[in-house]
């Protein structure tokens, strides 16, 4: 059998590990999901027991904030790094 770790085009045996791998990591993204809806909540719902995973009302007004300062960090003479 002619298997390759690093084969040039897709294989019919590498279909099990697509299987395993997609849904694994869609489950590994929801951390990062959360935390991103979670920068975007209003302060009344930061504390509400059970978390939700989605917030009722986004509250972008922080996101206009956030894109501000960035405009205003790259028109000075400060070095950001990130």
């Amino acid at each position: 059998m002619n298997t390759m770790f690093n084969p040039k085009k897709f294989h019919k045996s590498q279909i099990k590990f697509h299987l395993i791998l997609i849904p694994l990591s869609l489950f590994m993204s929801l951390p990062i999901i959360y935390i991103v809806n979670d920068a975007f909540k209003p302060f009344t719902e930061l504390f509400h027991y059970p978390p939700r995973f989605f917030c009722s009302q986004a509250y972008f007004r922080k996101l206009s904030l956030i894109i501000y300062l960035f405009i205003r960090i790259r028109n000075s003479h400060v070095t950001l790094s990130l």
